[in-house]
């Protein structure tokens, strides 16, 4: 996720949906665990802008079984 832009933002998007419901450290991790989840989802060859639509469908949950 490194080579993507604005995949930190989105991280910090999702920190914040998860604390703005309980404020906690485990929040913190959850919000986290499921960002990786969906990152490694949306593994692709085709390049980093397939990559960043795939990210996208996963935090939405709208990816491929």
């Amino acid at each position: 996720m490194a080579l993507v832009t604005g995949t930190g933002c989105m991280l910090g998007a999702v920190i914040a949906t998860y604390m703005a419901e309980d404020c906690s450290y485990e929040s913190l991790v959850k919000a986290c665990s499921f960002f990786k989840e969906c990152g490694a989802r949306a593994k692709t060859d085709k390049g980093n802008g397939t990559y960043m639509v795939n990210l996208l469908d996963n935090l939405g949950g709208q990816h491929e079984a």
